[in-house]
């Protein structure tokens, strides 16, 4: 019987390839990984030197990188709202509603994203 099933199987051979053949992309792929890694520290290490830089003229690093953070945040929270189907955006759009005075709040702003006009930090990059 287990002839039989070493017959209808594959070869050692085959296996012996796939099987080499997968380690050889995993091999790759930590290759590739440590290139991102590295390329990701160089553009890092620039963020970090734009900083300085801003920090040696007068703006507080503190500051410019709480600013930086609310943008990306600000950017996600309007993703949110794209990432939805027309009616789904119609339903968030009475869900604001409904929510009232809270959407006047800090937060409920910063999950609604920016009022047509409004003055905000991607105005300040156009």
């Amino acid at each position: 019987m287990s002839t039989a099933a070493k017959d209808n199987g594959p070869s050692e051979a085959d296996v012996r390839e796939a099987f080499s053949a997968i380690l050889s992309f995993h091999e790759e792929l930590e290759s590739e990984r440590g290139t991102y890694m590295q390329r990701c520290r160089e553009i890092r290490s620039q963020i970090a030197d734009v900083y300085d830089t801003a920090k040696d003229k007068g703006v507080t690093k503190k500051v410019l990188k709480a600013a930086v953070k609310e943008h990306s945040l600000r950017q996600k929270a309007d993703a949110c709202r794209e990432d939805l189907e027309a009616d789904e955006q119609r339903e968030y759009d009475i869900l604001a509603q409904k929510l009232g005075d809270l959407a006047d709040l800090p937060l409920g702003r910063a999950a609604l994203g920016p009022n047509p006009g409004e003055t905000t930090l991607d105005s300040l990059t156009h």
